[in-house]
C-alpha cells in the first residue's frame, strides 16, 4: 500500500499506535509511582522530551548506535538515582536488590521511587519509539516489553495493564509486518479482530470475582506453612501485622480471630509494636528502605529514659517480633535470626514457632505535652522528604478540611491533638464497612460514616502531612488481658494500627484517633463467645466491636507520672516520643490507663 509523501497510511498509524499502547502500559505504572512519591508532571515532561529526541535521532542514527544510546540512558538514569540515596550501596546490595524487585518487591519500596522512575523511563521510551519510527518493530517490542516485564515481575503492573501491554506488543508485530511489506487495510482489519478478542479476554480476567473472604489465621496464610494456600489473605490487617510484610492494604469488612498470639511479662503495660509504614499510596501503606542485620545494642533515645524489660512466649506461629518501644536489645531464641527494619523495628528472618521465647529491653523516653509543644518545626530534609509525602492526586479538600480543623492550633502538637479529637468525635467505629474507591483518606472524610483503625490512623496521617506535620502509621498489638502480676495475654483481637508524629529533638510520638469505647465489655463478650466453641478459633463478627466512644486527648495539666510498682498511668493516652527514625512507645503513653488490661480490637 502506498503512502503520500509525509502522510502515513492507516496501517502505519495503527502500527505506531500499537507501540504507543505497549509503552503506555509501562508508563501508566511509572506515572502512578511518581504520583505517589513525587511530581508526575516531571515524568510527563521527561517522556515528552524523550519522544521528540527519538523521532529526531531516527533520521540520522542507525539501530545499533540507538540501542547503545538507550543503554547509556538507562545506566545514566539509574546511576543518577543511586547518587540520591542516603548511603552508598555496594555492588552486592544492588544485585540482591534487583533480584528482589524481579521477584515481587514493589518499586514503591525504594526510598526515592520517583527519582528511580524518572531515571528508568527514558531508555525504553527512546529505544522503542526510535525503532518504531525506523519500522524496526521487533526492537520496539523488545524494548517496551522488557520495561513492562520488569514492572510485572515487581508486582507494580496489574493484570489488565500487563495484558493490554501484550496486546500492544502483538499488534505492533502483526501490523508492523504489514507496514513493512506493504499490506493493505483489509489485512490489518483481520489483525484488529484478533486483537479485539485479546482485549476482551484481558478485560474479562480483571472482572472475574475473587474467592470469598476468609477469617484471618496467621498460621494458615504464612507462606510455606503446612496449611498455607498462598492466597491473598494477607490483606487482612492482622495478617499484615504478624507477617510483618512491607505493605498494608486497606480493606473493606474484616473479621478477626480470638486465638492467642503471645504472652508477655513486663513491668509496664503498653502497646507491643510490630512495625511502621512511611509511604502512603492512596489505598494502603508501604515501608521503604532495607533491613539490616541485628548486630547488638541499638541506639537509645536522646532524652531521659527508663527501662522496660519484656519476656515473650509465643502461643502460636508468628512472623513478627512484638516489642515495646524503643527496643535496644533482644536475646533468646530469635536474636540470631533477627533483622532491623529501616524504621527501627525488629523483623525475623523466618517464621517463629509456638513456644519461642525471647527477651527485649526497651528504653522508654519520658516527656509531656508541654515539652512537645516547645519542640518547634525545625525538621531535617530527610524527615520532610519521607514523612510529608502524599500522592499528588490526593484531593485538595483533604488539606482544606484539615486547615479548618486546626485553624486555632499554634504548634504541631496541637494540630495532632485536634485532628485526633476530630476523627474520634466525627466518625463511628465498625469493622463492617465497604472498601471505598479512590483515595482512602478522602473517602473516609467525605463518604464514610464509620471505619476501623486502619481508616482512622491512615486518615490522620494524611491530614497532618497536608499541614506540614511529619507523621506515619504503626502497627502492633494493644496491651492484652492481664492474667497475672506483670503478665499479659495478647490475642488477635488486640491487633491495631495507630499514628506516630515526629517532634524535633524528641522523636516519634504515638497518637490514637480510633474511638476507644467500652472495650472491656466488648472484648470480654467476644472472648466468652469463642470459649464455647472448641478450638477457640471462631472469628469475631465486625459488629461486636462497633462503638463510637471517644478517649481523652492528653492535657498539659495532667502529670506524666507513674506510681512505682503500679499500673496506674496518670496521663491518659499521652503521646510517646521516639528517637529519629526508630520510634518507641513508653507506657506513660497514649492509651495507657489503669483499666487497659482489657482492650478491644480497633
Amino acid at each position: 500500500m502506498t503512502e503520500d509523501r509525509g502522510v502515513p497510511g492507516p496501517v502505519r498509524v495503527l502500527a505506531l499506535a500499537s507501540v504507543a499502547l505497549l509503552l503506555g502500559s509501562s508508563l501508566r505504572v511509572l506515572y502512578r509511582i511518581v504520583d505517589v512519591s513525587g511530581d508526575p508532571s516531571q515524568l510527563v515532561l521527561t517522556v515528552g522530551v524523550t519522544l521528540v529526541a527519538a523521532t529526531a535521532v531516527a533520521r540520522y542514527v542507525g539501530p545499533r548506535l540507538a540501542v547503545v544510546l538507550g543503554l547509556v540512558l538507562l545506566g545514566g538514569g539509574l546511576s543518577w538515582h543511586l547518587q540520591q540515596l542516603p548511603n552508598d550501596p555496594t555492588l552486592g546490595y544492588l544485585l540482591a536488590d534487583t533480584a528482589a524487585y524481579m521477584t515481587g518487591k514493589s518499586v514503591l519500596e525504594i526510598l526515592n521511587a520517583d527519582l528511580w522512575a524518572l531515571g528508568f523511563a527514558p531508555a525504553p521510551v527512546f529505544v522503542a519509539w526510535y525503532a518504531a519510527v525506523r519500522r524496526r518493530y521487533d526492537i520496539a517490542v523488545a524494548s517496551g516489553g522488557a520495561a513492562l516485564g520488569f514492572l510485572v515481575l515487581s508486582g507494580d503492573a496489574g493484570t489488565v495493564t500487563a495484558l493490554l501491554g501484550v496486546v500492544g506488543a502483538a499488534a505492533a508485530l502483526g501490523l508492523g509486518d504489514l507496514d513493512r511489506t506493504g499490506g493493505d487495510l483489509f489485512a490489518a482489519e483481520r489483525v484488529a479482530v484478533v486483537l479485539a478478542l485479546m482485549v476482551v479476554v484481558a478485560l474479562s480476567v480483571s472482572l472475574v470475582p475473587g474467592g470469598a473472604a476468609q477469617t484471618f489465621d496467621p498460621s494458615f496464610d504464612y507462606p510455606g506453612s503446612e496449611s498455607s494456600t498462598d492466597e491473598p489473605t494477607a490483606r487482612n490487617l492482622e495478617t499484615s501485622l504478624v507477617s510483618n510484610s512491607n505493605s498494608v492494604q486497606l480493606q473493606g469488612a474484616i473479621s478477626l480471630s480470638s486465638k492467642k498470639r503471645f504472652t508477655v511479662r513486663a513491668s509496664e503495660q503498653t502497646y507491643w509494636r510490630v512495625g511502621a509504614y512511611d509511604r502512603y499510596t492512596g489505598d494502603g501503606w508501604l515501608r521503604t528502605g532495607e533491613t539490616r542485620a541485628y548486630g547488638g545494642r541499638l541506639r537509645s533515645p536522646a532524652g531521659e529514659t527508663h527501662t522496660i524489660t519484656q519476656e515473650y512466649t509465643l502461643e502460636g506461629p508468628l512472623r513478627a517480633v512484638p516489642a515495646a518501644w524503643k527496643p535496644t536489645t533482644i536475646s533468646g531464641d530469635v536474636s540470631n535470626r533477627t533483622r532491623v527494619t529501616s524504621l527501627g523495628g525488629f523483623r525475623p528472618t523466618s517464621q517463629l514457632t509456638a513456644g519461642t521465647n525471647y527477651t527485649v529491653r526497651s528504653e522508654v523516653l519520658d516527656a509531656d505535652a508541654r515539652t512537645l509543644r516547645q519542640t518547634g518545626t525545625n525538621y531535617s530534609a530527610r524527615i520532610e522528604d519521607r514523612y510529608l509525602q502524599v500522592p499528588s492526586s490526593t484531593p485538595d479538600r483533604v488539606g482544606t478540611l484539615t486547615a479548618n480543623v486546626t485553624a486555632d492550633a499554634e504548634t504541631p502538637y496541637d494540630k495532632a491533638a485536634q485532628v485526633e479529637r476530630y476523627l474520634e468525635t466525627q466518625k463511628n467505629y465498625s469493622l463492617d464497612v465497604a472498601r471505598p474507591e479512590g483515595d482512602v483518606a478522602d473517602a473516609f472524610l467525605y463518604e464514610m460514616d464509620a471505619g476501623y483503625c486502619t481508616y482512622f490512623a491512615s486518615t490522620m496521617v494524611v491530614m497532618l502531612r497536608t499541614q506540614g506535620v511529619p507523621a506515619r502509621v504503626a502497627v502492633g498489638y494493644t496491651p492484652g488481658e492481664k492474667v497475672d502480676e506483670d503478665e499479659y495475654l495478647v490475642r488477635g483481637l488486640q491487633s491495631h494500627m495507630w499514628v506516630e508524629v515526629y517532634f524535633p529533638e524528641q522523636g516519634w510520638v504515638r497518637f490514637d484517633p480510633t474511638p476507644a469505647g467500652p472495650r472491656r465489655t466488648a472484648e470480654n463478650a467476644a472472648v466468652q463467645s469463642t470459649t464455647t466453641v472448641s478450638g477457640n478459633d471462631t472469628p469475631i463478627p465486625g459488629q461486636i466491636a462497633a462503638n463510637n466512644a471517644t478517649t481523652p486527648t492528653p492535657r498539659e495539666t495532667e502529670p506524666n507520672a507513674t506510681t512505682a510498682g503500679s499500673d496506674v498511668q496518670r496521663t491518659p493516652r499521652m503521646a510517646t516520643p521516639y528517637s529519629d527514625d526508630e520510634a518507641f512507645d513508653p507506657s506513660k503513653g497514649r492509651g495507657s490507663r489503669s483499666d487497659s488490661s482489657s482492650w478491644w480490637v480497633r
